[in-house]
């Protein structure tokens, strides 16, 4: 009989035989996993993963996006006159509502052909949408390997669509793995001028290193024409809802017949772990009008330790050795500006112990890991830019490398230039820094401000870098000092508000 399991936060199923199923769960966990059993034993066993996403149209139409990936080297291949193989299988896909059929295709999808079929490394997909109206229904797909009928899989799974045209309703999000400039309008993976490649799988392995998403807001325009609306994506815990610092990013944006939710984060540096990309609008009462989110699963082995890996690392005779007490925990304490998530939290662990041994350890293992033989190099001169930012920002109470524009200066390196202004005391005291490079971006910038009129404890307010802080509403926080001092000069406000000398400091 079929094994089935599904979850909630994802649309992503796997079909492949029984024997694969103890494997599978140990490397995917709370993804949906459909397993089916075929009598007779056959040298292959189809394996495919199918996901599936649901749209609406400006005028209320709904339909669902399937994909389907099946993994090549799990498919028979017969050879052709031209002496290369092909694999062929035969999908039928059924939408049925109340027992009855409302929707049925059924076609061939053929691999690539190929010259030696004893090392495919390929998988090959395949893209469907079906119209469908609100209701509830079931989908049965079967995938029959056309050269071995017997090496088959099969999905049951239901489906509801619900869109309305008196809310403001958010589509699925689709995971998408790659993107180009559209050049042909009848290209099946064709939306919004650009070709986009479906990520049919949820989970992330390490060797991928961007997270691309994409997703639809509905009515917006239909019901509150010419409102404004703050447009979010982020990452957060999938067990506790928490967001991640840093995978986070928000615009401004006026109502629209779509409104489109395009992005993508960084993930080099995302530790293994379950998270949620969430789509979320608010409007102008900050209230959340519509959320969406999507399961994903992330391992990223180059950033995983063991502490058996810290342990086995002796400190006799290397840099780590000389550092006392006091002096090792400001060090481990300035590796958070450069740390992910994980190292995070095993630095508070480490200086929770107090234990001098185990941080010099863990000091030589994290400079190990990232530069190998030259790691005491490498940490002499982070040490040294530690030393800068030390002498920089630091204040009564926070050490340099604690404060944003340390954490920003270390992750980053020093900014090409420095606006620094205080606008007649129209503003509250301010840095924007422009880095021509920050990691892969080019042309970016950081704004600090001081809300508390303390010129030198300053805090970051916006980024136009993704991943780190963004605030739609920057300038009008920075003008908020004029209008405590003076709430009749409205005017005078939303000037400044729609250009100036903020603007010009901003793109200088």
């Amino acid at each position: 009989m079929p094994v089935f399991q599904y979850n909630r936060y994802t649309r992503t199923i796997y079909l492949e035989k029984y024997k694969h199923f103890k494997e599978m769960k140990k490397f995917i966990l709370f993804i949906g996993l459909l397993s089916f059993i075929t009598p007779g034993t056959y040298a292959k066993s189809l394996q495919a993963v199918f996901s599936y996403a649901s749209f609406s149209t400006p005028d209320n139409k709904p339909y669902i996006e399937t994909n389907l990936s099946v993994r090549g080297s799990s498919v028979s291949y017969v050879k052709k006159r031209n002496g290369k193989f092909e694999g062929s299988i035969q999908i039928t896909t059924v939408y049925k509502k109340d027992g009855q059929i409302v929707h049925a295709d059924k076609y061939n999808l053929l691999t690539p052909e190929v010259a030696d079929t004893s090392n495919i490394t390929f998988n090959f997909m395949d893209q469907k949408r079906a119209a469908l109206n609100n209701g509830d229904y079931v989908l049965e797909m079967d995938i029959t390997d056309n050269n071995m009928p017997g090496n088959k899989s099969s999905l049951r799974q239901p489906v509801h669509i619900e869109y309305t045209d008196t809310k403001i309703l958010s589509s699925d999000i689709a995971l998408i793995e790659s993107y180009t400039p559209s050049t042909k309008s009848t290209n099946p993976y064709a939306r919004n001028g650009f070709d986009m490649a479906p990520m049919v799988d949820n989970f992330y392995p390490g060797t991928i290193e961007k997270l691309i998403f994409y997703a639809e807001i509905y009515n917006t325009a239909k019901l509150n024409p010419g409102e404004s609306y703050l447009l979010s994506y982020f990452l957060e815990n999938a067990q506790s809802n928490e967001k991640l610092g840093g995978y986070n990013q928000s615009k401004k944006i006026q109502a629209q017949d779509v409104i489109v939710a395009f992005g993508e984060f960084n993930i080099t540096q995302l530790a293994s772990g379950n998270y949620n990309v969430v789509v979320e609008l608010r409007n102008r009462n900050n209230e959340v009008v519509t959320a969406q989110r999507s399961f994903i699963q992330r391992s990223n082995k180059a950033l995983n330790f063991k502490m058996e890996d810290v342990d086995n690392i002796d400190v006799n005779n290397t840099f780590a050795s000389k550092y006392n007490y006091e002096q090792m925990r400001e060090n481990i304490l300035s590796l958070n500006a450069i740390s992910n998530s994980q190292e995070r939290n095993y630095t508070k662990t480490v200086l929770a112990n107090k234990d001098l041994t185990r941080m010099q350890q863990y000091l030589v293992y994290f400079w190990q890991k990232r530069e190998g033989a030259n790691a005491e190099n490498a940490w002499e001169k982070y040490l040294l830019e530690v030393r800068k930012v030390n002498v920089a920002y630091s204040s009564q109470f926070t050490k340099g490398y604690d404060t944003d524009r340390g954490i920003v200066y270390l992750k980053y390196g020093p900014p090409n230039a420095i606006k620094t202004g205080e606008i007649e005391s129209m503003t509250f005291p301010y840095e924007i820094w422009r880095y021509e490079t920050a990691g892969t971006q080019r042309n970016r910038r950081f704004v600090f401000y001081s809300p508390d009129n303390i010129p030198n404890e300053l805090v970051l307010l916006h980024s136009n870098v993704n991943g780190e802080k963004n605030e739609p509403q920057w300038k009008q926080k920075l003008l908020l000092r004029s209008y405590i001092n003076n709430p009749k000069n409205d005017k005078e406000l939303n000037d400044m508000n729609y250009g100036g000398q903020l603007d010009q400091d901003f793109n200088d």
